[in-house]
């Protein structure tokens, strides 16, 4: 039973993720939205007329563009994931089969997870380019950013099963995430702003996670009420 569980969860991820390739202009438009945040924060850092001088404000400006650019992802993602087959009513399919509904929703989850992921790289790397802070590719930044996604794609999901049961669901959407991510921000925001500049707090990353994995499993649990209504 576990083994035809893993065979139809990688199918769900698999299917999206070739759905996406073919609608490659999607993710052509979302790597065109991550790069676009990059540019207003290159500017301030490195600008003709920049208006930051000291590296600690660059690191902090750099972490709130990163945070920024994984909320507006985490709203976009949602509505092509989930909110997208909710319209085509293929959600209810999935709802109607066998497939449990957490395993629907931690197919969706992961698929979030890859597109957060990618962005949230682009994202760090156009704004080394741009900025010329080379510094921000260092592997403590890598894996803060990696922790941080798996918060950000869980409430992403979450949010994205939420407003498929209301009108107004791009502000509900806005408003829902940034009341799931706010709290994670204010405890992800210093460390990320620390791993930036290279130093290592294990005990910030290992929060990060925790916070993350243990969102996931309740956004997973709530879910399955959501996808019963």
């Amino acid at each position: 039973m576990v083994k035809a569980y893993i065979k139809v969860f990688i199918l769900l991820v698999k299917k999206d993720i070739v759905i996406m390739a073919r609608r490659w202009q999607e993710l052509a438009a979302l790597t065109i939205l991550g790069v676009s945040t990059s540019i207003p924060v290159a500017y301030l850092i490195s600008g003709p007329q920049a208006l930051l001088f000291e590296d600690a404000d660059a690191y902090t400006v750099i972490a709130t563009g990163q945070l920024l650019e994984m909320f507006i992802i985490g709203i976009l993602a949602g509505f092509i994931a989930i909110v997208r087959e909710a319209e085509k009513h293929t959600l209810d399919g999935l709802r109607l089969s066998a497939i449990p509904s957490e395993i629907v929703f931690i197919a969706k989850l992961v698929f979030i997870e890859i597109l957060m992921l990618i962005l949230s790289i682009t994202y760090i790397f156009v704004t080394a380019v741009l900025s010329n802070m080379w510094q921000i590719i260092n592997i403590n930044y890598l894996a803060t950013v990696v922790a941080s996604t798996v918060y950000f794609s869980a409430a992403s999901a979450l949010t994205a099963f939420i407003i498929i049961y209301v009108e107004s669901r791009g502000l509900f959407a806005a408003v829902v995430l940034a009341g799931f991510i706010i709290p994670f921000m204010q405890q992800s925001g210093p460390y990320l702003v620390e791993a930036s500049m290279g130093l290592y707090a294990i005990t910030g990353i290992v929060g990060i996670v925790g916070s993350g994995v243990v969102f996931s499993v309740l956004a997973t649990y709530l879910a399955k009420f959501l996808s019963e209504i």
